[in-house]
């Protein structure tokens, strides 16, 4: 009896989903080697506590328009379900997707690469996003999740189809495009915003370039004005969300020359020429770089207008908006370049094996470059987060630190206690007590000495610990205390009388 034979199994496609899986899988088990080994408790950075905290809130029933609006709810609302779902903690169920988001740019990167070029192309431009890219090790590194989420995943793909519906099916593909920005606005405003400004950009080069050269695409001023009124439409509901908390005072800061007011002179910083490489990769900044002088001078068919100028739009855009302090946020901006630079790479991958007419000498060709991006994995071979150390420095709650935990929660609900910036994520772990960081111990009815981070994290870009010794040496002369607990590294839980 023969076995039915699956057509879409070819060697091509096997080779492909290969390649994919092991840039994936080996990217994840990186990610998650500290967890493994080293048994980590929470992620590295601060943002994550921020996010299980939303995720608590949003969790025990509370509106999220009520929740200060700091992000769109999209992404916590999925650590709830899947705290629901596989019956595990709100810290748990973020500590798993928190590790998937790094893996998301992999993904969308293959699709839109693959879409719109070729498939030698899209496996090149994934491993370059996927292992020689710090864009994505640094975003998970700050708890970026959402972020990862949204410009690392559904801003790609809705890019993909909006840019295909000026050419064929505009329906079906600016449909699929709203779905995937409407997602967009529902998990990342600031990604949101971003994309608004790349389409903006690009509806407008498009039109320059039609005028100039007669090139039409067929469905243009369709897509353009279904565009004109998502815009319009997004702008109406920003400003109804956000309008009087955010973009109204951001907006006011802008037209007096200053940083809006969600930054700060850290984060307004612009980017410094020579540290593109550590914020992409130096291998993804050098290939992105000679890929988009290909790109630009390149008449190849591969290249349909749309697509080539519309990747030049999306480099160019985030290129010149990383230089810009108004902006907020330009050195974060930057790291949105690896997406669009480890395409141009892949184009550039791609022009180098087809050079190669044979098929021994394109395999060869392959496997030179496959090797001399695996040798710059991220992680693995270069930093950021070189093991075996990885992420330890950003981890800021450790295993010796549960028992603590275990002592602020067998205190009275609902009492206050003033504490040192020991850690963001003693207010996680500790959900029924009221705990300030403060100096001041007014109205307090227990103080938490904790201990300080060995290492300190960087006081100007964690302004959270940025006064540790001053409030420390504040709460340890409090008069009329007593001591409750103390612990091997020197922390101590005392009540005040």
């Amino acid at each position: 009896m023969k076995l039915p034979r699956f057509s879409f199994l070819s060697t091509r496609t096997l080779f492909t989903c290969g390649a994919l899986l092991g840039i994936i899988l080996l990217r994840w088990y990186l990610i998650r080697f500290g967890f493994i080994y080293d048994g980590f408790v929470v992620p590295p950075g601060g943002d994550p506590a921020v996010h299980i905290q939303l995720a608590q809130y949003l969790a025990s029933g509370h509106s999220w328009l009520a929740s200060g609006l700091q992000y769109p709810p999209g992404f916590h609302l999925l650590v709830v379900y899947v705290s629901n779902i596989f019956h595990i903690s709100i810290l748990q169920s973020t500590i798993i997707l928190g590790q998937l988001t790094v893996l998301l740019p992999i993904i969308a990167t293959f699709i839109i690469a693959d879409k719109w070029f070729n498939r030698h192309t899209a496996i090149a431009a994934a491993a370059l996003i996927g292992l020689a890219s710090a864009s994505p090790i640094v975003a998970y590194m700050d708890g970026n999740y959402p972020n990862l989420v949204g410009s690392g995943f559904l801003m790609i793909i809705g890019f993909t189809y909006f840019v295909e519906s000026l050419r064929e099916k505009p329906l079906l593909n600016s449909i699929y495009a709203s779905i995937a920005f409407i997602l967009l606005a529902f998990v990342h405003h600031l990604s949101f915003i971003l994309m608004l400004v790349i389409i903006i950009v690009y509806l407008v080069v498009i039109f320059i370039i039609q005028h100039g050269t007669g090139n039409h695409l067929p469905h243009f001023k369709r897509v353009g004005v279904f565009a004109f009124i998502g815009i319009i439409a997004s702008g109406w509901l920003g400003y109804f969300l956000f309008g009087k908390t955010l973009f109204l005072p951001a907006l006011t800061r802008i037209f007096n020359g200053s940083a809006p007011s969600f930054s700060d002179a850290y984060l307004s910083r612009p980017l410094g020429l020579g540290e593109y490489g550590a914020t992409l990769g130096p291998l993804v900044l050098v290939l992105g770089l000679i890929g988009f002088l290909f790109v630009l001078n390149s008449r190849s068919p591969l290249l349909k207008v749309e697509r080539k100028v519309f990747l030049l739009t999306w480099i160019t855009v985030i290129a010149v908006l990383s230089q810009l302090s108004v902006v907020g946020l330009p050195s974060r901006l930057a790291r949105e370049l690896a997406v669009p630079c480890a395409i141009a790479g892949g184009i550039l991958a791609s022009v180098l094996i087809s050079q190669a007419h044979e098929r021994w000498r394109q395999w060869l060709t392959f496997g030179i470059i496959a090797i001399f991006i695996t040798s710059q994995t991220v992680m693995l071979m270069t930093g950021p987060a070189h093991l075996p150390g990885g992420f330890s420095s950003m981890i800021w709650l450790g295993k010796k630190d549960l028992s603590k935990i275990v002592a602020l929660n067998s205190l009275p609900d609902g009492v206050s206690i003033v504490m040192t910036p020991a850690s963001p994520y003693y207010n996680v772990l500790v959900p029924n007590k009221k705990l300030v960081v403060s100096q001041t111990f007014d109205g307090s009815s227990y103080i938490f000495l904790g201990a300080r981070l060995n290492p300190i994290p960087d006081p100007v870009a964690y302004p959270y610990f940025a006064h540790f010794d001053t409030i420390e040496k504040a709460l340890k002369k409090a008069p009329n205390t007593k001591l409750l607990y103390s612990f091997p590294d020197g922390s101590e839980i005392r009540e005040v009388l």
